[in-house]
């Protein structure tokens, strides 16, 4: 579907969409690891005469009868590029929606807060054109080119993905973003069957890479099918450090605002 066949009515629902949980998460948030420009406690100061009162720290003032004013210091601003999988694969139940949903309000909390965006493999949009690009599908990149994202050493790396595809190949992706960005989220997207893996009778799989389809006894690869899933969430979170976080995200519109809260209330 090309932006100009985009249908207008959708579009005013998805922005409807992603202001509103926007909006709706802001309201209950409590704390933002974002990496946007902010303050950070610094250290304690004697308070002298003309300093901003609201800087007081009252507690420590009962506690020593002594008045102490908190310095901060600015944090380095950053910006952020949101890579969104395009596999086929992120076709099935609803991680094309969660993926837009997720990404849509990254974006458009990027814009609220004054942080510099991009939705790649895009050069920086406005937010209605953001959004007319998630809705009709035409951002993000397929794994075999995901070496060649933009960089930007100012930026958070944010990937969308299933991360269905081999190891190596991540691996290899994972060596040219820590080149290239400050830190990355890799946000696993899961469909509720592909974490529990609900089949217990013969049943038609298809492969969405392939169109390959295959008739299965789901109770006898199960097993194997899990073991697999959690050896590649395994070697991801093996790749976490102080630049590399990891989280699961199921496909489900009401697990929205725990999703973004995680997101930005991680260490």
């Amino acid at each position: 579907m090309s932006l100009l066949q985009l249908d207008e009515s959708q579009l005013q629902e998805f922005a409807k969409s992603v202001e509103l949980t926007a909006t709706r998460f802001l309201e209950g948030m409590h704390h933002s690891a974002r990496g946007g420009e902010g303050v950070e406690f610094h250290s304690y100061q004697a308070y002298t005469e003309g300093e901003d009162a609201r800087r007081i720290d009252w507690r420590r003032w009962a506690q020593s009868d002594r008045l102490f004013v908190r310095k901060f210091e600015k944090t380095e601003k950053l910006g952020w590029s949101i890579l969104i999988d395009r596999s086929p694969s992120l076709a099935f139940s609803d991680k094309a929606s969660q993926a837009k949903l997720f990404a849509g309000v990254l974006c458009y909390l990027a814009k609220l807060w004054g942080d510099a965006w991009t939705l790649l493999p895009n050069s920086q949009q406005d937010i209605q054109e953001a959004y007319r690009s998630l809705q009709s599908g035409e951002v993000g990149l397929e794994p075999g080119e995901f070496e060649s994202v933009p960089g930007n050493s100012k930026n958070h790396l944010v990937v969308v993905s299933d991360f269905f595809f081999e190891v190596e190949d991540l691996s290899k992706c994972f060596d040219v973003w820590k080149g290239e960005f400050d830190s990355i989220s890799l946000m696993q997207l899961l469909a509720s069957e592909e974490i529990s893996f609900p089949y217990d009778e013969v049943t038609e799989f298809e492969d969405l890479e392939s169109s390959k389809k295959l008739l299965l006894d789901g109770k006898a690869v199960k097993k194997a099918y899990l073991k697999e899933l959690e050896s590649l969430q395994a070697w991801l979170r093996g790749h976490v450090d102080e630049r590399v976080s990891f989280q699961i995200l199921e496909a489900n519109p009401k697990m929205i605002f725990n999703q973004l809260e995680e997101f930005f209330e991680r260490p």
